[in-house]
């Protein structure tokens, strides 16, 4: 977590993004929920929106990633894939979350 902190501090999001994903990819690190937060931050201060929003989806849609998105982490997807014009790919991503990763009252 500290290194994806640290990129983002730095202004390098996509650094950050990439640590995450070698977080995910080493069997002997499991990524805390902390770092997938801290990770999607970093995306969605990209400077090409559209590259933020692809950032945030490809953290969100890791296969390997044993972690729940929890309500925030939801709410950046969805927003991602509404940047991206894909709004039937939100509207199913929205049908398959459980009511503890969406609410209404989430700010994003």
């Amino acid at each position: 977590s500290s290194a994806i902190c640290a990129c983002a501090r730095a202004g390098q999001p996509e650094a950050a993004v990439e640590t995450f994903k070698a977080m995910c990819a080493d069997d002997s690190v499991e990524p805390s929920s902390v770092a997938f937060n801290t990770a999607l931050s970093a995306a969605q201060r990209a400077s090409d929106p559209v590259r933020a929003a692809e950032m945030v989806l490809a953290i969100y849609t890791l296969e390997t990633l044993s972690l729940q998105p929890d309500a925030w982490a939801s709410a950046a997807a969805l927003r991602a894939l509404t940047r991206l014009g894909q709004r039937a790919r939100a509207l199913e991503l929205y049908a398959s979350l459980r009511p503890e990763q969406v609410s209404p009252h989430t700010v994003a």
